[in-house]
């Protein structure tokens, strides 16, 4: 097996025994990944800047954490929001046509509930009855 395979798998499995849930970070892969490509040389820079920061630490540990939370700050605010926008036109779709649909039957109800309100104005008053005959005549006016 080779590592392009073991080291995901074993990642994977690794966070499934995490006592954490992780589907907000599981979520924002998608948009890491895509755009990745377009920040890699500006953050990349970035960390270089970090280490230069703080040149002074003799251990290296604390350039470490800080690229580490660097990293975590990407994962969390920009994936998600890249994730979001790469599927913003699957979840604007049912939200949109839903949207459409509740016009449509709104518009709908108003017309059947004109067309009842001027059948009855219509109709004859000895259709009516003696209770509504009175009230028909009114409405007609």
């Amino acid at each position: 097996m080779g590592a392009d395979f073991l080291q995901p798998a074993l990642l994977a499995f690794g966070m499934a025994a995490l006592p954490f849930n992780l589907a907000w970070w599981g979520n924002s892969t998608l948009g890491c990944y895509v755009f990745h490509f377009y920040f890699k040389e500006q953050v990349g820079m970035w960390a270089w800047s970090l280490c230069d920061f703080v040149a002074w630490d003799p251990t290296g540990l604390l350039a470490f954490f800080l690229i580490i939370g660097l990293c975590m700050i990407f994962t969390s605010v920009l994936g998600p929001a890249g994730h979001y926008l790469l599927l913003s036109p699957v979840l604007l779709y049912p939200r949109v046509k839903s949207l459409i649909s509740a016009a449509a039957a709104t518009a709908q109800r108003q017309k059947t509930m004109r067309c009842c309100f001027l059948i009855f104005l219509g109709s004859s008053p000895v259709l009516l009855g003696p209770a509504l005959s009175a009230l028909a005549i009114t409405l007609r006016g």
